[in-house]
């Protein structure tokens, strides 16, 4: 919810950009070092295709939507 506050989103991503990872490791028992890094990989994978479908999406569409407005 804190994202929906003016200035204090952007913030709140630059603080979780920072110590996301340190609060993660702290917060939960992980069985290794490379289970957390596993866990931590799918989610920068999952995060990265969350970002990336939606901004290919709108680029074809801003590509495409003049070419089917004139008709062609």
């Amino acid at each position: 919810m804190l994202a929906l506050i003016p200035y204090v989103g952007l913030i709140m991503a630059i603080v979780l950009g920072v110590k996301g990872r340190e609060w993660a490791w702290k917060n939960k028992r992980w069985d290794s070092v490379e289970h957390f890094n596993r866990v931590q990989r799918l989610w920068s994978i999952w995060g990265a295709i969350l970002l990336l479908v939606p901004f290919t999406r709108g680029m074809l569409a801003a590509i495409f939507s003049p070419a089917l407005e004139s008709g062609l």
